[in-house]
């Protein structure tokens, strides 16, 4: 009888000990789940002074500015002279009509506005192919000098013109030549992918493309890319399997050249690849595709270079 009792409690105390450790388990995931909800609502009140502060700071500094509105856009281009019209103005909150000059500070210099109708305006001409920095404006009366911070960064180029890039989307082999001494053979096989990207693409036709082949940087082939074989807006795919042959210890440049009707030539590389003295290949770089063209006048001269 006391066996039998003694193996009762022993069920009870174990039936016990079960229920505890299933309640700690329980008090165990309402205490993270409790943390990590008070963890969220920490993170959302320093959110909230965080914007808070942001929104104050904002409001202060629009009161402090001595202007009501600033702002600036492109106006026209020219790519024979490689410059660009930079519009701007600025409306000063106190100003006198016949005595406060506005100057804008561009890239050092200060541009003189004329006042129109509350405001004072400017065209300046920037280069096309730099980084354009305007950082303030200046307000002139007399011997009083007023500054208001601007900070307009931009570069024309990166807004404004086509970027153009050139894949080889298939493979390349290397060999040497069964009939000549002293030449390596590389074989292209598959599509030649040449993109071309621009937010003002109508401004911007494509007149001809054409493949480059430059040995030991001097021009030695021209092929013709079909405009008719564009697969997708402003994209063109050309299927190639040419073999080229490359002197021992040469040095073999590809590029894609596209020509845009309005003056521009981007030359974008493809690959570069050689022999060198023994006949083993040297510098393949298949994936040169990924370096954006370089960009070219119709007289060759180069106005942006990829570094």
């Amino acid at each position: 009888m006391k066996e039998r009792l003694k193996n009762v409690l022993l069920i009870i105390n174990t039936i016990l000990l079960i229920v505890c450790l299933v309640q700690m388990s329980n008090m165990k995931i309402e205490i993270s789940n409790m943390r990590s909800n008070m963890g969220n609502q920490i993170s959302n009140i320093l959110t909230n002074v965080n914007n808070s502060y942001s929104y104050i700071e904002e409001t202060l500094e629009k009161e402090a500015s001595i202007v009501s509105n600033a702002e600036w856009e492109f106006g026209n281009m020219d790519i024979e002279a490689r410059t660009i019209e930079v519009k701007a103005y600025v409306i000063p909150k106190e100003y006198q009509q016949d005595v406060t000059q506005a100057f804008f500070l561009c890239d050092g210099e200060e541009v003189a506005a004329e006042y129109n109708n509350g405001r004072y305006e400017v065209t300046m001409e920037v280069p096309l192919f730099e980084d354009i920095n305007i950082p303030s404006v200046l307000f002139k009366e007399n011997e009083t000098i007023r500054t208001e911070n601007l900070d307009w960064f931009f570069n024309p180029r990166n807004e404004l013109l086509p970027v153009v890039y050139a894949y080889n989307a298939g493979s390349v082999s290397f060999g040497k030549s069964k009939d000549k001494e002293n030449i390596g053979t590389w074989i292209f096989s598959g599509d030649l992918e040449i993109d071309i990207a621009a937010r003002l693409m109508d401004e911007f036709e494509v007149e001809k493309i054409e493949i480059i082949r430059c040995i030991d940087e001097k021009e030695v082939e021209r092929i013709d890319v079909m405009l008719n074989k564009m697969v997708a807006h402003n994209r063109y795919l050309y299927n190639w399997n040419p073999t080229f042959e490359i002197p021992y210890g040469s040095t073999q440049d590809i590029f894609a050249e596209v020509t845009m009707q309005c003056g521009l030539v981007y030359r974008a590389p493809i690959s570069c690849c050689g022999m060198d003295e023994h006949g083993n290949p040297i510098e393949d770089n298949g994936a040169l595709g990924s370096m954006e063209a370089s960009i070219y006048d119709t007289n060759g001269n180069l106005l942006y270079n990829v570094e």
